[in-house]
């Protein structure tokens, strides 16, 4: 496989929508994801038709990376900083969510990114006190990789799989 496009599919049981993730490789269609320029996820609302959407920009220099949450509904910014130390000391990379509608903070974390070996995104709902949780494991390994994401409200098991296509 190439490796060119790759996606995430969630879909809500609740109201039957679908809300998909996509990632895919902008600088050449000729090329695999090796060179990690443009990536991005995006999801699509199609209850309201909004546009949400995740942005991954890697720089050449994997320095800058962030992650973009636009809610074109209240028009507020809410996104993601990602600070890449990996560079200097190889530490933390860690995502943050501010929610300024109500002052929430709702963040992702990404650890132990120096030997690759447990990574996950913790989603913390901070209004009703569930947890969602996207949990990645043996990213080292290359052999499973998987996103989850347990919706605790009505005990519904909505995943995300990823193959991973290095090996």
């Amino acid at each position: 496989m190439d490796g060119l496009n790759q996606y995430l599919w969630v879909r809500d049981l609740m109201n039957g929508l679908n809300q998909y993730l996509w990632v895919r490789d902008l600088m050449n269609v000729n090329e695999t994801s090796m060179n990690g320029l443009n990536q991005y996820l995006w999801v699509r609302t199609s209850m309201n038709g909004l546009n949400q959407y995740l942005w991954v920009r890697d720089t050449m220099n994997g320095l800058n990376q962030y992650l973009w949450v636009r809610d074109l509904m209240i028009g507020l910014n809410q996104y993601l900083c990602v600070r890449d130390i990996m560079r200097h000391h190889g530490l933390n990379q860690y995502l943050w969510v501010r929610d300024p509608m109500n002052g929430l903070n709702q963040y992702l974390w990404v650890r132990d990114l120096i030997n690759g070996l447990n990574q996950y995104l913790w989603v913390r709902d901070l209004m009703n006190g569930l947890n969602q949780y996207l949990w990645v494991r043996d990213i080292m390994n290359g052999l499973n990789q998987y996103l989850w994401v347990r919706d605790i409200m009505n005990g519904l098991n909505q995943y995300l799989c990823v193959r991973d296509i290095m090996v």
